[in-house]
């Protein structure tokens, strides 16, 4: 699977080794509809954003901020800045405001580039009385109308000259920024340098072998290393090509492997849940991996469990590499696959170009089989998390990283996944902190206590489910509270269930009893699912209860795409409530075709 091939040193040198070695008119990036960025086009954009970058002042060391879903602006502004020296911080474009305005204080970037419709007048207060330069990206192409008052990045990039760029960064430079959810309301920039990066990339070679031919098609967001870093970063070291689709969605599905099985993709890199909905599919795509080019699926950023590994690979026979890593890794530190000397099933895999350590709460090395917290080392871990010395200080022991997960090592040297040691959720392959969530419940008025914990859920991982105390003399619905929700945090983090609770069980320290909290969470959910089944709902109650609605708010014409919380995992968990309220089963043509509340009526009439 791997190869012998030389790679350069440094990152900087890689990016123009590929600009100058790959044809012009090959493609780097292949967007859904079916338009591309070549390499070409990719070089003279980013030289002309360079130049830019030069008119209003950057220079090596800057930070710009991007936000945008327009993913090829986002590629020239990344890649110039890389060129250039200037450090691009990746913040998430499906924020709300709220969000965007934190991870703008908490970066101090000299230039922003967002999407038009995330500029609010509290946000352009703030930049304007920063100084901070401002440009308007477009995701649609079309002209900008939000925001009238700022420079449309891609109208003032087309007047600019090409400029040469001048690779002038250390190793030990920060290249890149990205923005987690923080344990406070302080999101968390981790701080890859170029070594770490390049480190990553000589791991990848190592391991998967990527090459020139290759064509990876990758569904994870760009704010994510999985999307930004394992996506457009390998393809241009590589001198490769990457695929984006559409915003995932379950209707897309057929399109997508009907992409994998037509064209001369690669790999495909998703995460455990989208394998599981990928299996729901029919018959007809079972060959959907079987042409001649396909090599291997890579499932990250959440556990993938061994029943599902082994079923899909049965299945579609394919092979499933599983990777670990963290966005303090740059993206993957454990391989799981796809060499026989790393792949064990049910496993994380073993360390390829770094250290590993499984060490006790109280800093002594277990024995072999005994459970601790993984420490990693090496040439890919961050240099630290930006401006917050105290947070990066506790992330580290010596110079080894604690990742905060409990693992076993087996006899064959294996490291296996046993749980969480921090409170972070894994909600659909996406790192969620309960204390964000609770912080944005706490502002609410009739909220008094907040305590959000992640469930075990099949096609999820973990639903976020946040357990609620409202103030003396006050009510509120959960669907008042998801509503409240949708406005304050971003769609990832938005609670799937809401438990009213009289008071949050403490231990005798004052902290959460978590262990008690999850007990009651759960006999609470499952009584309000007792008491559901006791009653026939009609398809719209269902609907309502799935998507955290009223049922007022619903139309036969409501549909996922005018339809707030019906996103694909919320379509799956209503198809699921229809087959089990109604004694029904739902086919994969069915699930497809499913596009409004008037499809699902129909469907529910046809088979009962």
């Amino acid at each position: 699977m791997t190869n012998e091939q030389s790679l350069p040193s440094e990152f900087q040198e890689a990016i123009e080794h590929s600009f100058k070695n790959t044809p012009a008119l090959k493609v780097f990036l292949q967007f859904a509809d079916d338009t591309a960025l070549t390499y070409g086009e990719l070089n003279t954009l980013s030289q002309k954003a360079i130049s830019l970058y030069r008119n209003i002042g950057l220079g090596s060391k800057s930070r710009i901020l991007i936000a945008s879903k327009n993913e090829k602006q986002v590629s020239i502004l990344l890649f110039a800045a890389l060129r250039e020296g200037i450090t691009p911080v990746i913040a998430d474009p499906e924020s709300v405001p709220t969000e965007i305005f934190k991870t703008i204080e908490a970066s101090k970037p000299s230039a922003v580039f967002l999407d038009a419709p995330l500029f609010t007048s509290s946000i352009s207060e703030k930049l304007l009385a920063e100084k901070i330069n401002v440009f308007a990206i477009d995701s649609f192409n079309s002209a900008i109308s939000t925001a009238q008052s700022y420079n449309s990045f891609s109208s003032v990039v087309c007047d600019q000259d090409e400029a040469s760029p001048t690779p002038r960064s250390r190793n030990d430079d920060v290249a890149l920024i990205i923005y987690t959810s923080g344990t406070t309301s302080k999101p968390k920039g981790v701080q890859l340098t170029y070594q770490n990066i390049s480190a990553q990339m000589h791991m990848f070679n190592n391991s998967y072998g990527f090459d020139k031919n290759d064509n990876l098609l990758n569904l994870l967001p760009l704010h994510h290393v999985d999307g930004l870093i394992r996506g457009l970063m390998v393809a241009l070291y590589f001198s490769a090509t990457v695929t984006r689709p559409k915003k995932f969605q379950i209707a897309n599905l057929p399109d997508i492997l009907g992409k994998i099985k037509n064209t001369k993709i690669t790999h495909l890199i998703l995460v455990p849940t989208i394998l599981a909905l990928i299996e729901k599919m029919d018959a007809c795509f079972d060959d959907t991996f079987q042409h001649a080019q396909f090599k291997y699926i890579i499932s990250s950023a959440d556990l993938l469990h061994e029943d599902l590994w082994k079923r899909f690979e049965q299945r579609f026979n394919v092979m499933i590499v599983n990777s670990y890593g963290l966005s303090e890794t740059v993206c993957d530190s454990l391989f799981c696959g796809p060499l026989v000397s790393t792949r064990k099933l049910g496993t994380l895999g073993k360390p390829v170009g770094c250290e590993t350590l499984i060490m006790t709460s109280d800093g002594k090395e277990v024995s072999l089989g005994g459970v601790g917290e993984l420490y990693i080392r090496g040439p890919h871990i961050m240099n630290g998390y930006f401006q917050q010395p105290v947070e990066t200080k506790n992330t580290f022991y010596k110079d080894w990283f604690k990742t905060g997960d409990l693992v076993s090592q087996d006899s064959d040297g294996f490291i296996h996944f046993e749980g969480r040691l921090k409170t972070v959720i894994v909600s659909g392959g996406v790192n969620v902190h309960p204390e964000n969530i609770n912080s944005a419940l706490l502002t609410h008025n009739n909220i008094s206590q907040a305590a959000t914990i992640g469930i075990s859920d099949d096609v999820l991982g973990q639903k976020i489910v946040a357990c609620v105390v409202t103030r003396p003399l006050n009510s509120i619905t959960e669907n008042e509270v998801i509503k409240f929700c949708r406005n304050t945090l971003s769609a990832e983090k938005i609670p799937h269930n809401i438990v009213f609770l009289d008071t949050i069980p403490r231990v005798a320290s004052g902290k959460i009893d978590t262990q008690t909290l999850l007990k009651i969470a759960i006999e609470k959910l499952n009584q309000q699912a007792l008491d559901d089944g006791n009653n026939m709902p009609d398809v719209f109650t269902i609907a309502a209860k799935c998507f955290k609605l009223n049922r007022d708010d619903l139309t036969p014409e409501s549909s996922p795409y005018n339809t707030a919380g019906w996103d694909s995992l919320a379509h799956v968990n209503f198809l699921l409530a229809l087959e089990d309220k109604f004694k029904i089963e739902i086919s994969p043509i069915d699930i497809i075709n499913l596009n409004s509340l008037s499809d699902a009526c129909d469907i529910v009439g046809q088979k009962t």
